[in-house]
Parts: structure tokens; sequence; C-alpha cells
């Protein structure tokens, strides 16, 4: 699978993601120690030095493109949540004690 295919793959599942457990699931898939961007790393060493170098910072830059859209993602998760949280909390101050 090339690079391009891995990323638009990646964008198009984390566009479509609805739980966080979705998300999870989506990072173990392409993170995971067994995951699709960290099985590219043990093919650096078919490549030349040259290569490598340039393979090498391409798979560390997506790897960190996804750790980034991973966490956007987590934080509009929890930011949802708090706002549920605080909406079912709601005080009456005007209410007797």
């Amino acid at each position: 699978m090339n690079l391009e295919t891995i990323l638009s793959k990646f964008n198009s599942q984390i566009s479509l993601v609805k739980t966080r457990q979705d998300l999870e699931e989506i990072r173990i898939k392409f993170l995971g120690k067994k995951g699709i961007v960290t099985e590219l790393f043990p093919q650096l060493k078919n490549l030349s030095a040259e290569e490598k170098k340039s393979f090498g910072a391409t798979i560390n830059q997506m790897r960190d493109e996804f750790t980034k859209n991973l966490e956007v993602k987590k934080s509009e998760f929890e930011t949802i949540e708090i706002d549920e949280k605080l909406r079912s909390e709601k005080i009456d101050l005007t209410e007797p004690t």
C-alpha cells in the first residue's frame, strides 16, 4: 500500500468517527504495534541511505499528522462529553434549599 493510499484511507475513516471507541480502533489500526504506519518502518532496511532519509522523514511526518488528527478528534469528543455533563448537572439557583 502506498503512502497516498494510506493517507486517504486514514482521512476517510477519521471523518466517519462517531464514538471514542471508533477513534481508538482507528488509532490502533494505523499507529498500533502492528498498525499500517508502524509496519512501514521495517521497509527502511531495504532502501539506500538517501531513500531511507526521505522515506523515513515521510513516514514520521505521516505518523505525526495522524497523531495530531486523532488528538483533535479526541478533544472534540471530550468537549462534547463535558458539555453534556454540564447540561445534565444544571442547578437551579432560584430554587429554595
